[in-house]
């Protein structure tokens, strides 16, 4: 059965002895070692190599390694995940009391760290190289999930499919940068819609002066309510011909469902405000949808 993201990586998280694989070059197969190694839910993997070792030299050279943890009982189980190398920091004997404390039962571990000390005697020190563990599958996960949700919203923010897809994949971006950030018990909807109010703000900062208000609506009327794709379209016309602030409170409020504080917070002004916009702007879509489409459709 396939297991999902928070069960790999809740898996991942247990004590396990880990099988490191990297890339030993073009003609052989890849170096496979077992090893200690660190990981919390969300966070990023880690190991400790001696500097200088085969190993080490060979992670260097890759810039990315794989980890896969098994076991047989109760059922057969193991996880895989490989990921580019995120940061290499040199060794500490915190960082070995925290592994070691990991693995070994506690009456074992300062001896253990005292022969760590006595072998890396005239050596030079270990290096801790961390390792993303799963979060391209995480994020992938999430933007499969909820992407064509905030499609949508950003549609209504722009009025334009097009502008829309650009906002999206701008604000994915962002995102995914964060990700390795962003705690398991995090909201990411709440800081992809910040990424994406913030960035569609600088876009229109920087073409204003190119932002023109929609023409003249149609005077076609939708009769039936199954004529729901005509009425969106509308409705979007409608929206676009808001000014920004207007139109980015009611989607905000009214379509992704927030309260006004968290409106408030995301647009950098005061909930009385979010208030306003929405009142002038329920007012102006009651003029340009008409007041009777407005009461059928607009709630």
């Amino acid at each position: 059965m396939r297991l999902s993201v928070r069960d790999r990586e809740l898996f991942l998280a247990e004590l396990h002895i880990a099988a490191l694989s990297v890339s030993a070059g073009l003609d052989r197969g890849p170096l496979t070692v077992p090893i200690w190694y660190q990981y919390v839910p969300g966070g990023e993997a880690w190991v400790l190599t001696p500097a200088g070792s085969r190993k080490a030299r060979l992670i260097e050279v890759a810039g990315r390694f794989t980890l896969m943890v098994d076991r047989v009982l109760p059922t057969v189980r193991y996880v895989s995940v490989e990921g580019p190398v995120t940061r290499m920091i040199p060794g500490t004997d915190e960082l070995l009391q925290e592994m070691t404390v990991r693995y070994l039962a506690p009456e074992k571990v300062p001896g253990y760290l005292k022969f760590g000390d006595a072998a890396c005697s005239g050596r030079r020190r270990r290096a801790r190289w961390s390792a993303v563990a799963d979060i391209d599958e995480r994020f992938a996960a999430y933007v499969r999930d909820r992407g064509e949700h905030h499609l949508r919203v950003a549609v209504l923010l722009t009025g334009d499919w097009h502008a829309a897809e650009d906002l999206v994949q701008a604000s994915l971006v962002k995102l995914y940068r964060a990700w390795p950030k962003l705690r398991l018990d995090g909201d990411p909807d709440a800081y992809l819609r910040r990424i994406m109010v913030n960035t569609r703000r600088s876009w229109w900062r920087a073409r204003w002066r190119r932002e023109t208000p929609a023409g003249e609506l149609p005077e076609t009327v939708i009769a039936d309510f199954a004529d729901g794709q005509a009425l969106a379209a509308q409705v979007r016309q409608a929206l676009q011909a808001l000014p920004r602030q207007q139109r980015a409170v009611l989607v905000l409020r009214y379509f992704a469902d927030l309260p006004e504080a968290e409106v408030a917070d995301l647009l950098g002004c005061s909930p009385g405000t979010v208030k306003t916009h929405a009142h002038r702007g329920l007012r102006a879509l009651r003029e340009k949808l008409g007041e009777d489409r407005y009461e059928r459709y607009g709630n």
